[in-house]
């Protein structure tokens, strides 16, 4: 039976991880809960945080991970939880005592700011400076009591890939060798687009690879599909070329969207959007929503108060379903979509 969990960022009974050119046997203390290994990981925002924990609650079973995104790195490279997150260790136990995993998130973003990649490099330039921060990774799954660890460390610099790739695989090694689970959080890449310091096929170290398969359209771009179901297609097919292990990839599924306007024929920074208030803002405008089975997404358009045209594209179960039925046609490993909260409700039926 495999086991129910090798996780980044998300042993057992012995399970093989593929590397690139190499096979990887984790030890065996690891129960499974299902016959299937395909993994559905949840995250508990700590900007959203009771919302999307009461849906975790309504939903654990369908569970076999969840992040919890407290924690970043300081301008000094050390670990710290974010101002104004609420580091509730019930919600560890409660995952743990219904076997949900449960990992601690670390990223590089400011609690004000953009990524910050000099944050990571002072962590991972040297041998000494990676050595430091894994004893302060695992000081504090362990202290704390987490399954593992979700490394989000985004928009890197490529000139960091090399030191990055030693991390990852140093701080795997320190996390297997204490049955702790490792997942790292991808940037989705394409044939000839920016690795932003991730050479993916060297994370080997990783439990799982968690794929950023969201965000395609976002805040500043036009308007668009939260992700294009042939995007996606796109994004695995070239994972599939490089030799990235289908069962390492946890896919990216979104679960919101957003509300651009057009002021003057000029797009302008759009508002993010939730299923339900997608739904109560098409009530209150009017809108019919629409569905572009091009893309394999829900969108509406209307015109506010001052005359000003917006258009919305969320996600729905409809959007949803094709995206699990993509994950499932490549062999992935399982799914983390992206975020609990105010979701279609109905998706569950799917992960069922």
């Amino acid at each position: 039976m495999p086991p129910k969990f090798i996780f980044i960022a998300v042993g057992g009974l012995a399970v093989l991880v593929f590397a690139i050119g190499s096979i990887r046997e984790r030890d065996s203390s690891q129960p499974s809960r299902n016959e299937d290994p395909f993994f559905v990981v949840g995250s508990i925002p700590y900007w959203d945080q009771p919302r999307a924990y009461a849906m975790f609650q309504k939903h654990v079973d369908d569970m076999d991970g969840l992040v919890l995104f407290w924690y970043r790195l300081d301008e000094n490279g050390n670990i710290g939880k974010y101002g104004s997150a609420l580091e509730d260790m019930s919600i560890v136990r409660f995952a743990q005592d219904k076997d949900v995993k449960a990992l601690a998130l670390i990223a590089n973003l400011p609690d004000e700011g953009n990524w910050d990649s000099g944050r990571v490099q002072k962590v991972i330039d040297t041998a000494e400076a990676r050595r430091v921060h894994i004893a302060s990774i695992v000081e504090l799954i362990e202290s704390k009591g987490f399954d593992g660890v979700n490394i989000d460390y985004e928009f890197l610099q490529d000139s960091q890939a090399a030191d990055y790739t030693a991390f990852v695989n140093e701080l795997g090694a320190a996390l297997d060798s204490r049955g702790k689970m490792l997942v790292v959080a991808i940037h989705a890449q394409l044939q000839g687009t920016e690795t932003r310091g991730q050479n993916i096929p060297s994370l080997t170290g990783a439990d799982y690879l968690a794929y950023m398969t969201y965000d395609q359209h976002y805040e500043t771009s036009d308007p668009g599909a939260n992700a294009e179901i042939g995007w996606m297609r796109n994004v695995l097919e070239y994972a599939t070329s490089q030799g990235v292990p289908m069962k390492k990839i946890l896919l990216g599924i979104p679960m919101d969207g957003y509300d651009w306007t057009n002021d003057h024929g000029e797009w302008h920074t759009a508002n993010g959007v939730d299923y339900q208030s997608a739904l109560v803002l098409a009530t209150q405008k009017n809108a019919t929503i629409e569905y572009d089975t091009s893309v394999e997404a829900p969108f509406f358009k209307y015109t506010d108060d001052a005359g000003a045209l917006h258009e919305v594209w969320f996600e729905d179960v409809r959007s949803f379903k094709p995206k699990y039925e993509l994950a499932r046609e490549f062999g992935v490993g399982g799914l983390l979509p992206w975020k609990f909260g105010a979701e279609d409700e109905r998706i569950y039926d799917i992960l069922e």
